[in-house]
Formats: structure tokens, sequence, C-alpha cells
């Protein structure tokens, strides 16, 4: 697969998200239904996201094919409503290599990993910690930029998937 990655400077962003634990698989029954109950969760406290909504991947356990998410919608920074799952968390700034995914989520997996092959043969370094094909990650995030419920023709989805870059 060929990919043309763009860079950015970027500041912090903050969100509400709710974290999970899940197989890998799951992410695709699993998003809707935080989102959902994220954005009635946020709807009761008056807040507005400010954004698309957003995966960010904090570990991706390769032996196990698990994941460590937060399910999150942007926000400016703001109380959030006490809500048992939902919780603030703070993408960092810094620099991130990009690139745009275009049609449904089966392969978004596929332009991840063309993305991760890409760095590693321009020599770009991610903000990473591997322990044993565990990898933990500093700034790893997928924005649903064109998506379900407002678009559901899945050719017309659009994906970016973003990567923070060590200093």
């Amino acid at each position: 697969m060929k990919i043309k990655p763009g860079f950015e400077e970027r500041p912090e962003q903050h969100y509400a998200g709710i974290r999970r634990h899940i197989a890998r698989e799951e992410l695709a029954e699993v998003v809707p239904q935080a989102l959902a109950e994220l954005r009635e969760a946020l709807s009761a406290a008056e807040i507005e996201p400010s954004g698309p909504p957003l995966v960010r991947y904090w570990v991706v356990d390769y032996n196990m094919s698990n994941v460590e998410v937060d399910i999150g919608l942007p926000i400016v920074p703001a109380n959030l409503p006490d809500h048992g799952a939902a919780r603030p968390g703070t993408l960092p700034a810094g620099t991130y290599a990009s690139v745009m995914h275009s049609g449904d989520y089966s392969g978004l997996v596929e332009t991840t990993a063309a993305l991760l092959d890409w760095a590693k043969r321009n020599g770009v370094a991610w903000n990473v910690r591997d322990d044993h094909n565990v990898t933990h990650w500093a700034g790893r995030v997928e924005r649903y930029l064109v998506s379900p419920p407002l678009e559901t023709d899945p050719s017309q989805w659009r994906t970016e998937i973003s990567i923070l870059v060590r200093d």
C-alpha cells in the first residue's frame, strides 16, 4: 500500500473519553457503544464536542491481540460530568505524522501498518515504548472525520491516523 504521510505540529488536545481494555477485533462493536454513552453524558452536562470522535491507543499487545484505548470526543477544557466511565484526557502536543484512510474501518489495520512501515523505512522514530511486543504509545490516535451516523456510505468514510514523533 502506497501512502503519503504528512507532518504537523499540534497543540495538546483535551478530550472526554471512556477507557476500554479489549480484543482488537471488538473495536468495531465497542467504539459506537462507548461514543453513544459519552455523547449522552456530555449532553446531560451541556458540553458540546469541539471536534470529531477519536480513538486514542494507549497499549497494543501484539502477543494477545489486545488494545487499551480511550474512545473519546474532543472538548474545550471543562469540568466533566460525574459519569462513572467518562474521564478527561489530553493528547500531548508535538509533531505528529499523519495519513488519511478512506473507506470502511476494515482497512484501518492495513493503513496503520503502512504508516508504521513508512516510518521504519524513512528513519522516523515514534514516541513509544516497546516491551516484548507490547507497545505503549504516547500519542497514537484515529480521528473519524467522516463517519457514521452522519455518513452511512462506508466508501465515503475518512479517518485520520496520527502518531506522535519522538523529539
